[in-house]
C-alpha cells in the first residue's frame, strides 16, 4: 500500500471487497475517537462519503487492515516505533 503525508493526516490507497477503490485517513493513535477513517468516491462528482475504519472492516483484506492498524501505531501510536521517513513529520 502506498502511503503519504497531508498536513498531519497519513492517508493510503486500497480496494474495498468487490474492486471499490477507497482512501483511508489516519489522524491519530487507534485509541483516539475517529481516529482513522474511510473516503470512498462517489459517481457523478458528488462528495465523497467518510465512514469510520471500523465500520468497513468486514470489507477489506486482512493484509490491509492490518497494514493500516500497524501505519497508525508508527505515526501515532506510543509504542515507539518509528514512522518511514517519507512520512516522518
Amino acid at each position: 500500500m502506498k502511503w503519504r503525508r497531508q498536513d498531519k493526516a497519513v492517508i493510503g490507497k486500497l480496494t474495498l471487497s468487490g474492486g471499490r477503490p477507497v482512501s483511508v485517513v489516519l489522524v491519530a493513535d487507534r485509541h483516539t475517537p475517529r481516529s482513522a477513517a474511510v473516503v470512498v468516491p462517489r459517481p457523478g462528482g458528488e462528495a465523497p462519503m467518510s465512514v469510520l475504519l471500523e465500520e468497513v472492516v468486514e470489507k477489506l483484506d486482512p493484509a490491509d487492515l492490518v497494514e493500516a492498524l500497524c501505519m497508525q501505531e508508527r505515526c501515532f501510536g506510543t509504542a515507539g516505533l518509528e514512522p518511514p521517513a517519507e512520512l516522518a513529520p
